[in-house]
């Protein structure tokens, strides 16, 4: 079994506080379990930026897009420095088998 340094080499992802992660209306061929760190989900409405949630280490964003192929549905924001697992497209069908 790969140990979690072995996991993170392969597929982590850094970001830096305030970085888009992903925008609302992109196509995602990914998603993403955070590690460590803090990411806000947030949706425009009304040329208004609502936070939907903060999600928090163990939690994972992004999959819906990966599912069923469409546009994200909401922007993803580095609320401090975080790092991510993110699982692509294959590799996360694979896993659901």
């Amino acid at each position: 079994m790969a140990t979690q340094s072995e996991i993170f080499s392969k597929y982590g992802r850094n970001f830096a506080a305030n970085e888009r992660i992903f925008g609302e209306g992109e196509i995602g061929a990914e998603m993403f379990i955070i590690q460590t760190g803090k990411v806000r989900i947030s949706k425009h409405s009304k040329d208004v930026e609502k936070t939907l949630v903060v999600l928090e280490e163990g939690d994972f964003f992004g999959e819906m897009a990966v599912i069923d192929k469409g546009p994200r549905s909401a922007t993803a924001t580095a609320v401090e420095d975080t790092k991510c697992i993110a699982l692509h497209e294959e590799l996360f069908e694979q896993q659901m088998q």
